[in-house]
């Protein structure tokens, strides 16, 4: 699964990199990031704008753990 391969990748990065791990304490940093994948989600998978949140929706924690997965019921 796509999201389970990039957390690994991530924690690698992180692990190679700790320095990196200050960007997942910046909102800005966060924000804008997620303004660009949700604009690449929504070109890549026909969704519309309304199928996916305008803020970031969840935590770092979140996600780097590599067990969770939101549901989509909530």
């Amino acid at each position: 699964m796509i999201i389970t391969r990039e957390r690994l990748n991530l924690d690698e990065l992180l692990q190679e990199s700790p320095s990196l791990r200050r960007f997942l304490n910046n909102a800005e940093w966060i924000n804008i990031t997620y303004q660009r994948s949700r604009r690449e989600a929504i070109v890549e998978t026909g969704l519309l704008e309304d199928d996916l949140a305008i803020a970031f929706p969840f935590s770092v924690d979140e996600i780097l753990d590599l067990d969770f997965y939101p549901n989509p019921d909530e």
